[in-house]
């Protein structure tokens, strides 16, 4: 990801993101490994009380995963029941999850210009 240019990449592919997809996208991966809610999305991506909350966050989350997600095994972004979503492993709970871990830790930086977003450490430390 880079937000100098608005580009992101996966795998070497460019990414066509819109301008709220761009900053959805940005927004998760500052949160990486955490759940965040759809309240704080709607505050925090499209700056508007969670009084005037409507499935935007919900289409705008179908949309990156359309283009983020599409042709790829394992997907960015999870949805997590009763909260939200988040980008990212969570716990660790087994050798396959921490290989998953690796795979998905690396496919994140593939998406950062470094020195701009710094990956998150996902899952359990030590």
């Amino acid at each position: 990801m880079d937000r100098l240019s608005h580009s992101v990449h996966r795998s070497g592919h460019a990414i066509d993101l819109s301008p709220k997809e761009f900053g959805l996208l940005e927004f998760l991966m500052r949160h990486a490994g955490h759940p965040v809610s759809r309240s704080t999305i709607v505050e925090q991506v499209w700056r508007l009380n969670v009084e005037t909350m409507t499935n935007v966050v919900d289409v705008y989350v179908n949309y990156l995963r359309r283009k983020v997600d599409a042709g790829y095994d394992r997907p960015l972004i999870r949805t997590i029941r009763c909260t939200g979503y988040q980008i990212g492993t969570g716990e660790l709970v087994s050798w396959r999850d921490a290989q998953a871990d690796f795979i998905f830790s690396t496919l994140l930086t593939e998406m950062m210009l470094p020195g701009l977003l710094h990956p998150v450490r996902i899952g359990r430390q030590g």
